[in-house]
């Protein structure tokens, strides 16, 4: 229940982020990192890890989205991230 919740947001993000990838790659990384780590990057750190570290790792949030996404996306995201995967994806 708290994780569709936390995840509807993170995708919402996830959206309007990979169409902005060069010009709002950097506000939009502080945001995530902000959001990964209040949520204890437990429930959003999947969604975010997987749909918006992909585009993100590369540009900005290497260091954000490896370091926080690999360590909680192996251990959770097998239980979610099927599940977001599909929505997240598109």
């Amino acid at each position: 229940q708290s994780v569709s919740q936390s995840v509807s947001k993170s995708v919402s993000q996830s959206g309007s982020q990979s169409v902005s990838q060069s010009s709002v790659s950097r506000s939009v990384s502080q945001s995530v990192s902000q959001s990964v780590g209040q949520s204890v990057s437990q429930s959003v750190s999947q969604s975010v890890s997987r749909s918006v570290s992909q585009s993100v790792s590369r540009s900005v949030g290497q260091s954000v989205s490896w370091s926080v996404g690999q360590s909680v996306s192996q251990s959770v995201s097998q239980s979610v991230s099927q599940s977001v995967s599909e929505s997240a994806s598109q």
